[in-house]
Formats: structure tokens, sequence, C-alpha cells
């Protein structure tokens, strides 16, 4: 019989704390989204327009769009979406001009979000009733396909992680997904957590919502297995003192921006966070990093704080219990799948590519878990453990 091992290795991290400090904006409302194109060029949606640079965000300048939005989604270096009240703003070069392309009376529009030139995506809700609202535009924001979501009160949030696979975050704790394109949508994360403002995925595993919560420190949860499992992480802030953006630079390491200039960072995957000394008391809605290094967060009275030295690891970190050998690796179906670790296991899932658990156990009695060879088809899979202390561990498993 083979067998794959699941060694946990343990080591440690110094990190290097980022420094922030002001950059002039021009403007004294304010600055609710930042997004770059590039490594040079970036956006800035807010009260008083949309706001562009050209060198990193050392300097910033007023564009032709002076009316207030919210939100701002780059699918190329030319085409861009924003939000404006009621209405979806398109430019087509580079945000040198900005024309209405539809408008939607009775919604409140979150957060935009597209995939490609054409394809694209709106979190809403309505006001009254309580009910939110997905749409989807194949046509560069000319028409708009809807989905409903009755008892949900408001989406926040909306990241595609490819263009298939995308999360909504919201009221609630409430997590949406889909697998297909926004075809079907479900429910991945029901319990009343926290109010959700912001959600980014690393990548199609590592993924991380942060918002408020009625309980003092646990604003944040994160997922390291594409949204199957949420775990509930206490940030150290206190009650109601909202994160309102968060961004991954790496697997490891991320921020989180919010309310009276906190930010806050972690560098193992979410599990643990501390906190970066930004300097300033204005409320921060957002924060965007060009590269490991540069980066820049946006807030109330017009603030930009930026960074070019983010927390960076010694050569030598490996996160503790997150890191493991698999042999063998591919692995042959003629044989039974045994899974051996050290650790105190709660529980295990197997997911394929789409999300979808194809097989989990809860609390396993024993250290060596078999799983029958007749359980899996060829593909790729991701095995995700859980310990007894919530940490969860994930490494990819390619079945042939």
């Amino acid at each position: 019989m083979k067998f794959i091992f699941l060694i946990p290795l343990v080591a440690f991290c110094v990190p290097v704390f980022a420094q922030w400090y002001s950059i002039e904006s021009g403007t004294s409302g304010k600055l609710y989204e930042v997004e770059f194109i590039n490594e040079s060029i970036g956006f800035i949606a807010g009260t008083t327009g949309i706001l562009k640079t050209i060198n990193q965000g050392d300097s910033w300048n007023t564009t032709s769009q002076t009316v207030s939005t919210y939100d701002i989604s780059f699918s190329s270096d030319l085409i861009g979406y924003c939000i404006q009240n009621n209405n979806i703003l398109k430019t087509v070069n580079q945000g040198d001009s900005w024309s209405v392309v539809s408008s939607f009376n009775n919604l409140s529009l979150n957060s935009v979000h597209f995939v490609s030139d054409n394809i694209g995506y709106i979190a809403a809700h309505v006001s009254g009733p309580v009910e939110s609202y997905i749409m989807k535009t194949i046509d560069g924001g000319i028409t708009w396909d809807i989905d409903s979501f009755p008892n949900i009160i408001t989406l926040q949030d909306i990241q595609f992680i490819d263009t298939d696979t995308g999360f909504v975050c919201g009221y609630g704790g409430k997590v949406i997904k889909t697998y297909n394109g926004g075809v079907s949508w479900e429910i991945v994360q029901s319990e009343n957590f926290e109010t959700l403002i912001s959600i980014h995925f690393y990548n199609n595993l590592i993924g991380c919502a942060v918002g408020y919560s009625s309980y003092s420190g646990h604003e944040v949860v994160i997922t390291s297995n594409l949204g199957v499992d949420w775990l509930r992480i206490n940030s150290g802030g206190t009650m109601n003192n909202a994160l309102r953006s968060v961004y991954f630079t790496s697997v490891d390491i991320g921020y989180a921006v919010g309310e009276n200039g906190r930010i806050i960072f972690t560098t193992d995957a979410g599990n643990t966070w501390a906190v970066s000394n930004s300097g300033i008391t204005n409320d921060l809605y957002s924060v965007f990093f060009i590269s490991s290094d540069i980066g820049i967060a946006v807030g109330s009275n017009g603030k930009i704080i930026k960074t070019t030295n983010g927390v960076v690891n010694t050569e030598n970190h490996i996160q503790v219990s997150k890191e493991f050998k698999i042999f063998p690796n591919p692995y042959d179906l003629s044989v039974d799948l045994t899974i051996s670790s050290h650790i105190n296991i709660r529980k295990i899932r197997i997911i394929d590519e789409l999300g979808k658990v194809v097989y989990y156990i809860d609390h396993p009695f024993s250290d060596n878990i078999v799983i029958p060879n007749k359980t899996l088809k060829n593909g790729i899979y991701f095995i995700s453990i859980t310990d007894n202390q919530g940490l969860q561990h994930v490494e990819k498993l390619i079945v042939k």
C-alpha cells in the first residue's frame, strides 16, 4: 500500500514593519476606492470624482469625471467601469473621459467587478424590503441579467478570481459564491459572524473578508479551501471598529484598513494580525498593493497614504503546521489513499477544482485515515485539514 504523508514543518518569521506617509490628493472629499491597472497607473473613486496617477501614486490629478463615484473596476489598460449613484459609467481611453452605459433608478449599487472588457458583475440592494441583487452583463454594461436574493439585507463587495469563480460578501456574515460564471449562486457562509464589507482572494484557495462585528475584535474571516470553510479570527480590534478593505500580496501577507486610520497586517495567511501604524486618524476605506512593497490606502478628508516597504518575511519563514510533504503525488488510483498526520485533526475535506466537497470526515479516531481508491476520479483536488485549534492546512493532490 502506498501512503501520503503530511508532515508539519515549524519555523519562525521576523516581519519588517511597513512605514506609511501622506500623499497630497488635492481634495478634501471622501476617497472610497483605489485600484491600479499596472505598476504606474492607478485610479481613485471618491466624492469629488475620479483621480488618476501615472507615477505609482506619488501625485494625483483630477480627471474629467468630477461627479461622486463609489467603486471602480478596470478590465484592461484602456477599459474601465465605475459606479456613480445609480449609474454605471465606462471609459475606453484609460479614464480620460467617462460616459453612462446603464442606470438603475431603484437600486443602490455597491460594488462592480469586470472579468473582461464585456463581462462584469454588480452587487446591489434595494431600500425598504430586505433584498439584494447580483447583476451580470456580457455586452459591456448595456444590458444586465439580475439574480435576486430575498432576506439578505446588503451585499457589499464582489470579486472574481477567474472568469468562472466569484464571491460576494455582505451583511450578516453572508458569503455567496459562483463557480460557473454567475449561472448559479450558492451561500457558502451563512453563520451570523459579522457584517462583511470587503473580500479578497489571493489565489484559488486563500481568501479573506473583513468588516465589523458586535463581538469585540472579530472582524475577519478567512478560508484556505476556496470558501468551503470559513474561520473567524480575532484581529485585536474593538467593538464595531470597522475594517473596510482587505488586500493580500502573497499567500501569507495581507493588509486590512479601516476606521480611525487603523491598519493591520498578517504574515501567516490571516491566522494572526498585528498593527501597522498609519500615522493618521482618518477613516480608511480602501487599500491596494502594486507590489509586495508598494501600497496605497485612501480614506476620508482626501487622505492618501503610501508605503514603499511593505511587510517582508525572512527567507526561512515557513508557516507553522501549514506546509506539508505529499508522497506519492501524483496519486495512483490503483491503491488506497492514506493521510497520516501527527496533529489533532478536527475534520478533513477533499475538494475538487470547482470547490465541491467530494469526501469528508469529521473527528477521525486515527492518525492514519484510509480513503478507498474508488472514492476519487482523475483530476486535481485539494486536501483541507482543520486541526483542533481551528487552523486550516491545504495541499494540492493530483489524481491519475
